[in-house]
């Protein structure tokens, strides 16, 4: 084991965050000394030392070691509170509607604020997303805005720019370009309007121009199951308000996916006695322990690789056409037989739901499964795809880096997320990165793509930018800063209007596109009187009045949903699921704890009804693990047992 990772007479050391790994002067310094800019002991006279111990009593009145605290550290001061919030009273708190975008879904917000700052995040109770409800993940990210490791300049190299500098380049190597043949724009999943207009002008303007949205975690099994089965990509979402029997296959609904605060709510609130719908029942059957696991009345065990073949033998049960199956060996007969029944019974009222990780087939099958059972429209409900751009996001990475590495594309601007970090290893993107004339990176923090690209940008937090999304129904929600960027910063769509030409304020560009849609002409900053009185009652209650997507019908294709294929069993499963908080690894200040040892395992292969390959190799002091399109960090409590 590296010496590094040893503590006295050969034990595991505990390192407190990544940083402790790294080779650098900043790491030494702070191992030597944790508090580097404190004046020195013995730097300090004897009548010093004295006049700090006879004043001991008068320092402790006056706010404790504040005294002492002030003498050892250089002393820094802020810009204090003078211009007064519209309508705020000094110390009152103030809630302001808002959204963020988690998964490229919106998430209605109630920001609160004192004294012109954001202290806290809550749901809105009217957005359909959350309902006034809103996951910790969420929460925290109010602490982002205040992140002192947030990027706080253009960086060029090592070098402190001005935006100016910055964006002639980034505009100059894209008119060079003529039709933007061989530049990139790659960004997180987004269904926002604004960023979409925004994009669509460029695209527009350079039709050649490639752009890639990604998530490492993200739900390209759920639109490859909708091609098959509906020969469309549409977007599905169950209404457990309305759902008597859940049957969740290996399914968190509870903590995963960018629905699970909605999803939550109403499910909880039909476990409920004495309401006036009845308690709903929940069957799990699932590889892992889950909260939908706990929560539900009946569970089972089941491994991964036997979760298609559960899922023919209930179809072949409740009558899907032209289905066949057994029962999958091991799982017991009567409960089998119960859950047969109860979805029998409930017709009309019931939902099986497959979790996210498993591949398309079994996806498509629980669509016909829910079909047949007369689900669809009733507890499961599907409308057009509304977000920005249908892609498969994994297939359009992996494009996107076999292309830098190519040099088919030579410039890329990257807005948002951590793609080197997060990205599979054998995209060998960073590479890629290193091989184009221009890569360009703008994110709230320095982090290793950053560190990989040639332009580091530092980009506005949410609550410093304007901006729109839509939730999982299509509900269009807006996105207002509660208060100015803390550092030389620009938002996502900023920086594309930049690469159009242009110089407006986020409010301005999001409220002309608003304005467009509208039909009207935005004036300055204003529009006709109409419309300005609908813009601020959608600042006012944060969202959009009867803007969700319109459900559509659909029709599952039978033989297309029937044509997954089992494989072998295996005799090791090894199933490696997104963690819970920590989820891609980002913000960047999320560490992991417990990295005490270097992977020596050379190779593992894991073969899950086709759900994933997988190659776990040892990578520096961090396991990570491949799974066929995507890609994990591993620390070693993550193997344990």
């Amino acid at each position: 084991m590296d010496s590094k990772f040893t503590g006295r007479q050969g034990e595991t050391a505990f390192l407190k965050g990544l940083e402790m790994v790294e080779e650098s002067a900043e790491r030494d310094q702070v191992m030597i000394d944790e508090f580097p800019t404190r004046e020195s002991i013995p730097d300090i006279d004897r009548r010093s030392i004295l006049k700090l111990m006879g004043g001991s009593l008068a320092l402790a009145g006056l706010g404790g070691l504040t005294g002492c605290r002030s003498y050892f550290l250089p002393q820094r001061k802020i810009v204090p509170y003078v211009k007064q919030v519209e309508d705020g009273v000094s110390g009152k708190t103030m809630a302001y509607a808002s959204s963020m975008a988690v998964g490229g879904f919106g998430q209605g917000l109630l920001v609160e604020s004192i004294d012109g700052r954001p202290i806290k995040l809550d749901g809105n109770p009217a957005h359909p997303a959350n309902l006034g409800s809103l996951d910790t993940r969420s929460q925290a990210q109010i602490m982002g805005i205040y992140d002192p490791d947030r990027l706080k300049n253009p960086l060029q190299g090592e070098k402190v720019m001005k935006w100016d500098d910055a964006l002639g380049v980034c505009t100059a190597a894209l008119q060079s370009s003529v039709t933007g043949k061989g530049v990139a724009i790659l960004t997180e999943p987004t269904g926002s309007i604004t960023t979409s207009s925004l994009m669509q002008e460029l695209l527009a303007k350079y039709p050649a121009l490639t752009w890639v949205q990604y998530d490492p975690i993200n739900r390209d099994s759920h639109r490859e199951a909708a091609i098959s089965a509906f020969q469309k990509d549409v977007l599905h979402r169950y209404d457990f308000s309305q759902t008597d029997l859940i049957v969740a296959l290996d399914s968190n609904l509870l903590n995963e996916g960018p629905f699970q605060v909605r999803y939550s709510r109403d499910i909880t609130a039909r476990r409920k006695p004495g309401e006036a719908k009845p308690v709903s029942r929940i069957y799990a059957v699932e590889s892992q322990p889950t909260l939908i696991g706990v929560m539900a009345d009946h569970r089972a065990r089941l491994k991964p690789s036997k979760m298609l073949g559960l899922l023919r033998f209930l179809a072949s049960r409740i009558g899907v056409a032209g289905s066949t199956g057994s029962a999958p060996e091991g799982m017991d007969a009567k409960y089998l037989n119960a859950l047969v029944a109860d979805l029998m019974a409930n017709r009309g009222k019931s939902v099986v739901v497959v979790g996210d990780h498993y591949p398309a087939a079994c996806h498509a099958l629980a669509h016909a499964i829910n079909e047949t059972l007369g689900n669809f429209g009733k507890t499961v409900i599907f409308t057009e795809n509304f977000t920005a751009t249908a892609q498969n996001q994994s297939a359009s990475f992996a494009t996107l880096a076999t292309n830098l590495n190519s040099g088919t594309i030579d410039t890329i601007f990257i807005l948002g997320g951590n793609p080197v970090y997060a990205a599979p290893s054998d995209a060998n993107f960073a590479a890629g990165l290193a091989k184009a004339k221009l890569s360009v990176h703008l994110s709230l923090y320095d982090d290793e793509t950053g560190a990989a690209c040639k332009w580091r940008l530092p980009q506005s937090h949410f609550l410093e930018s304007w901006g729109d999304t839509r939730a999982y129904d299509g509900t269009v929600a807006i996105q207002q800063p509660l208060i100015k960027p803390l550092y030389d910063s620009k938002s996502e769509n900023e920086f594309l209007d930049a690469l159009l030409g242009r110089s407006r304020p986020d409010l301005q560009l999001v409220k002309s596109v608003w304005a467009q849609r509208w039909g009207v002409t935005l004036n300055g900053n204003s529009m006709p009187a109409p419309e300005e009185k609908r813009w601020r009652t959608f600042l006012a209650e944060g969202m959009l009045p009867n803007s969700a997507a319109a459900p559509i019908n659909v029709t599952v294709n039978v033989a297309n949903a029937l044509a997954g294929t089992e494989e072998p069993e295996p005799g090791l499963e090894l199933v490696l699921l997104p963690h819970p908080v920590v989820h891609v690894g980002e913000p960047h200040d999320v560490v992991f704890a417990e990295i005490a040892a270097r992977l020596h395992l050379d190779q593992l292969e894991r073969h899950d009804a086709g759900v994933l390959e997988a190659v776990l190799h040892a990578q520096g002091d961090v396991g990570r693990l491949v799974l066929g399109e995507q890609d994990f960090l591993l620390a070693p409590h993550d193997l344990r047992g």
